[in-house]
């Protein structure tokens, strides 16, 4: 499986699902058990079932268990540039070791984690990557009803050449470094539920240069960028819960003025519906205004949605959507305000052979620039486990750009095939 650090990638995305289909992510921290008026775990979707016969038994040391993991794969790319014209292809090979910790302790918990992703290319060495990722991530348990959660992060991976927003052409992909701080917090009482989350996210670029060897510097996209959320549920019955929540955002660049402060407003609701349906629906207002006192302030109508439909135990079918506001890596603009609908169907074929396909479907409009972008993904992944220590999968993606207007980005079609052999203990 050929895949990048950098998620917010349609390749990304691809290779998070196969991973998860391959095997349940280690070390995640769960919340503690839900109270029953806002329980929504009657369903079960078929990558987060449990498979006994084949899930890693990990290394016990003391009340922690150790789970190591490496991950080799062969892919191939027919447009490594995401280029308009003459596509360039290669074939990449990748090799992710990982491991994971997590706490046994029937109170709290604790996890560990760092993970690499090493990718060399055929011809084109200049795409070579080194990515790493380290996170720790723990729960303390207040009570039944009230816990806190906080995790720690860094990163050092690549912007994907098809990300969006990616206009300048550089002779290696885009690095940077981000360093991650998130706390949680929830407390029930009987019908309501309170639940809060702050965060900070720093991410620095590097500098790199053109085809031609003119240095390119990227400081101007160097930011912290501050989170923090409040939400109040009220449930109504035991299987729907109204809600509403406000979310607050301050971007504060280091060398640039794109400074920003933001606000979602959403009410909706949380539901369970029979044992067919669960998910939430919300919908509000969005605003962003920025401090240079040039770009037009962002003022929408927004949503969020959530689905999952389980026909059959064998089948789950999820179907997202969301409006956001992003920053840009454009320097003529600060942000665009993306739409975005994705759709995936997860069908256990076999007791271990489990097939995913995704299709998504975003707009990005960019502010105070004549620039549209209609991304187009669709994908699919099959993964086969051999026992509870192998698996292997297999993936294929596309992703289409259609850009318009006067400051269009260039319009481009990538596909990528991988084939990835994972083993663990």
């Amino acid at each position: 499986m050929i895949h990048r650090f950098d998620v917010r990638s349609r390749s990304g995305r691809m290779a998070a699902v196969s991973a998860l289909a391959l095997f349940a992510s280690l070390g995640a921290v769960s919340s503690a058990s839900a109270q029953s008026a806002f329980d929504r775990s009657g369903n079960v979707g078929v990558l987060d079932r449990p498979h006994p016969e084949y899930d890693a038994l990990g290394i016990r040391t003391g009340s922690f268990l150790i789970y190591p993991k490496v991950e080799i794969g062969i892919g191939y790319d027919d447009n490594v540039y995401a280029a308009e014209d003459d596509a360039i292809e290669d074939v990449i090979y990748s090799v992710s070791p990982s491991v994971s910790v997590e706490s046994t302790w029937s109170r709290h918990s604790l996890g560990l984690s760092a993970a690499a992703n090493i990718q060399r290319y055929a011809d084109l060495g200049n795409e070579d990557t080194d990515q790493y990722r380290l996170q720790a991530t723990g729960r303390l348990d207040i009570r039944r009803d009230a816990n806190i959660t906080g995790s720690v992060g860094y990163v050092s991976a690549v912007e994907s050449r098809g990300s969006s927003g990616y206009t300048t052409v550089t002779r290696s992909p885009i690095e940077y470094d981000t360093v991650t701080a998130t706390l949680a917090g929830v407390k029930d009482f009987n019908r309501v539920r309170l639940s809060g989350r702050l965060g900070v996210t720093d991410t620095d670029y590097k500098d790199n240069v053109s085809f031609a060897g003119a240095p390119i510097d990227f400081d101007f996209r160097d930011n912290q960028t501050d989170v923090a959320s409040a939400r109040l549920d009220y449930a109504v019955s035991p299987a729907t819960a109204l809600f509403g929540e406000v979310g607050f955002t301050n971007a504060d660049y280091d060398n640039s003025n794109r400074d920003s402060d933001g606000v979602r407003l959403l009410g909706g609701v949380n539901f369970e519906l029979t044992n067919l349906v669960t998910g939430e629906v919300s919908a509000g207002y969005i605003t962003r205004a920025f401090d240079d006192g040039l770009t037009s302030d962002v003022e929408q109508f927004a949503y969020r949605a959530s689905l999952n439909y389980y026909p059959t135990q064998l089948l789950t079918v999820g179907l997202k959507g969301e409006t956001t506001i992003n920053d840009s890596g454009v320097l003529i603009t600060p942000a665009y305000v993306s739409d975005s609908v994705g759709l995936q169907l997860d069908y256990e074929v076999l007791r271990n052979l489990i097939v995913t396909g995704v299709a998504d479907y975003s707009r990005d409009d960019y502010q105070d620039i004549d620039r549209t972008d209609d991304r187009y993904g669709a994908g699919a992944t099959a993964t086969y486990l051999l026992n509870r220590r192998a698996g292997v999968s297999l993936t294929y993606s596309q992703l289409t750009q259609d850009s318009s207007g006067a400051a269009r980005n260039v319009d481009y079609t990538e596909r990528t095939l991988s084939l990835a052999l994972v083993l663990q203990l």
